[in-house]
Parts: C-alpha cells; structure tokens; sequence
C-alpha cells in the first residue's frame, strides 16, 4: 500500500468516527442508547457522591422524533454490593427551559437543597441516575410538563446509565433494579414514568415504583380557562410556572400563537432565556390576562391538545408508587392532588399516599423519612413483589370534596 493509500484510509477512518460521534448519527440510535459519558464535577455535587458522570444519550422528543438528552449519573464511595448499587432515578423540579438552566449544567435551581436531599439516598448505598429532560441541555425545545416525552427520558436515561457499566470496575456497577423519585414538575415526570417503565424499559431494567413529591394534576383542567379574562391572582413563581407551560403548549399546538398579545410574546421569549429564579423576579405584579387577546378556550380541538399534553395517568401502575404532598402547598394545589389520589385508588391502582403540613418547598424535607423508608422498602424486596391498591368510596370523595380539613393524614395509606 503507498503512502498516499495510507493517508486516505486513515483520513477515511478519521471521518467515519467522528461521524459516529455527529448527533444525525446519534439521532439514529435506539432509544436509551449511550451516546458519550464524561467524568463529571461541580461544586453542587451531593457530598457523598464519590464520582459522576455526565451522559448523553438516545431519547425521544414531545413529537416522539429521536432526541438527544443529557443526564448524570452519581456513585456512592466504597464498593458496590453484589449485583451493583441500586439506582434511584432522580426527577428535577422547574429549572427553566434554556439549556443553561439544565442541572447538568448550571446546577439545581436550589443547590444545598437538592444536593442535601440526594445525599440521603447515596448515604443508603443507592446510585442516583438523574436526567436533564430532552431540550435542556440537549438541542430542541424543553416541552415543560408534557408527561409522556419526560417520561421516556427517565427510562432512556436508566437504559443508558446501564451501559455505563463496561466503562467501570465490576465493583462499581449499577444494578438493573430502580426506582423513579421526582419533586414538583419532577413529581409528575418520576410518576407518569411509572406507568410506562415496566413497558419501555423491557426485561433488561426491574422498575420496583415511584415517589412523586407536590405532583401537579389535573393541570390540563385548570388552563382550559387561560386567556384575557385570567383573573386569578398568582404569586410570580406561579406565573413562571405557567409561562414555561404555554411555551411547552405552543410546540404542540403552534395557534395557540395566534392568541398571545405583544407583552405574552415577550414574556414568553423571556422565559425560553431566563432560568426559574431570573424569571420568577421578573415576572412579580405580571398576571396571565396580559399575554392573551382571545381566550384559549376558543381554538377548536384545545382540549385534547391540553389533555393529551398534560393529564396525568389514571391506570397502568404495575408496581407501588407513594404520593407525599404538603396540605399548605399553593405552588402546587394540595386539593388536585388528593383528588388525583382519589381516583387512582378507586381504579385499584397501587398508590401510598401521605400528607404533611407543609408549604411546596417544606414539602421534600417533610416527607424524607417516609420517601428513604418507602424506596428502601422497594428496592430490597424480591422481584415482581406488588402492594394491592385501595377501593375508595363515594363518600371518600365527597368528604375531600368538603375541604380538606376533614380528612384524616392517612387517608388513602
């Protein structure tokens, strides 16, 4: 072989791996494929997280289009048990849309908070496998809140985290066995992963169930009346909330668009670059009337967008999950949730919830002892073990109807 035939095969073998690197050949991997993983480092970290690894992988997107997404991963210190660490799969609450405001990329939008509270779970020997969701950090848009994308993100990632085995020591592995844990927007993301982890994660993964601490339900009711006439008053935080979604909506159903005033365009270009604290200050005093100029409610078919976008599942739990949720909660409203509760255990499905009386942020601290004792519970039981769900009453549902002041800690425990 010449020289010059030597060069061309090693430029030709030059092309074809960076090629393989390219995110168009990425997009063409099956979901939950490892794309790259690096070691990882920040000053957030939890402090019992002896390494992690940042990952990207295969996911799918709000169209169900292959996607990129990035996540990390985090190892507790000394070795592993036999058959590797179990792995709880952290959901992250709001951090905002813009890749920057990716965990993976500028942290939680509450470092010590998060950092303290996976701490628990490494403390327990557990690897935490946490995803940025698809659009933050990764290229395309952040569909915030559009359960069934994030929920495959969550599976993806674990799929992913899996294959990060060949690249450690054996005494360093994951084990297949895991649980999703979620908090506000995670909530909903770590819960509806649970109705579809058994399906999509197949027989190589062993989902054992779910916590969702302040889960948003029922948010596909509560928007149908966005428009000029939105009245309520919210505090700021909210209103981030709620700008985040529109924007979300808005890659799912384009005319909704159409409805926005020059000042909804603008706040919502604010929020596809500002992360939850930067927005949340500038949004103080801002109510929803002002983005809308004609009611949502007036564009043919929005319900099904909404309901397809953003309701939360009602049947299809294979494995227990736990509800834990802060009664004086008015982030995320504490009666929804309950009522969501409700119909979950009238269709038999395999919920534990509890109640505290707690504020969203006091939330997450509040229900740690019943979180840690719940997923220990999970992840050291033999496999296909199941708890079995509750009938409820029509008088249970009449009784939260009256306010939720007559209702016992442990009513659906």
């Amino acid at each position: 072989m010449t020289q010059l035939h030597r060069h061309r095969r090693r430029a030709t073998t030059l092309f074809c791996a960076l090629l393989a690197l390219s995110p168009l050949a990425a997009l063409a991997q099956d979901a939950g494929q490892l794309i790259a993983s690096t070691r990882f480092q920040a000053d957030w970290l939890p402090g019992h997280a002896d390494q992690a690894y940042k990952l990207t992988y295969a996911t799918t997107d709000l169209h169900q289009r292959p996607a990129l997404a990035t996540g990390l991963v985090m190892l507790p210190s000394g070795p592993a048990p036999v058959g590797g660490w179990p792995v709880v799969s952290w959901a992250h609450g709001t951090q905002g849309t813009a890749d920057r405001c990716a965990p993976s990329a500028g942290g939680p939008t509450h470092p010590a908070r998060d950092a303290a509270y996976l701490d628990l779970f490494l403390q327990q020997g557990y690897a935490i496998v946490a995803s940025d969701f698809q659009g933050l950090g990764s290229p395309g848009e952040h569909a915030y809140l559009h359960g069934p994308s994030v929920a495959h993100n969550i599976v993806d990632m674990v799929k992913a985290s899996q294959q990060l085995n060949a690249a450690l020591p054996v005494n360093r592995h994951l084990a297949p066995r895991w649980v999703s844990v979620g908090y506000s927007q995670g909530a909903g993301a770590a819960v509806y992963a649970a109705s579809v982890a058994t399906e999509l994660g197949g027989p190589a993964l062993d989902f054992r169930g779910a916590v969702g601490t302040g889960t948003p339900a029922w948010v596909n009711l509560t928007t149908r009346g966005l428009g000029p006439g939105s009245t309520q008053q919210l505090g700021a935080g909210s209103t981030a909330y709620l700008t985040y979604l529109i924007n979300g909506l808005i890659q799912a159903e384009p005319r909704i668009a159409d409805l926005l005033t020059d000042v909804g365009r603008a706040r919502l270009a604010q929020a596809r670059q500002l992360c939850l604290a930067e927005l949340t200050g500038e949004l103080e005093g801002v109510t929803l009337a002002e983005y809308f100029h004609t009611p949502l409610s007036t564009l043919p078919g929005i319900n099904t967008t909404l309901d397809s976008y953003l309701a939360m599942p009602l049947r299809g739990f294979d494995q227990p999950f736990l509800l834990a949720h802060g009664s004086a909660d008015t982030d995320v409203a504490y009666l929804g949730t309950l009522l969501y509760g409700l119909v979950l255990a009238i269709n038999q499905q395999p919920l534990r919830f509890r109640s505290y009386p707690a504020t969203h942020p006091e939330s997450l601290h509040a229900a740690s002892a019943d979180v840690l004792a719940f997923v220990e519970a999970r992840l050291r039981t033999t496999p296909g073990a199941a708890l079995p769900g509750w009938n409820v009453s029509a008088a249970d549902v009449a009784r939260a109807s009256d306010g939720i002041d007559t209702l016992p800690q442990d009513a659906l425990r």
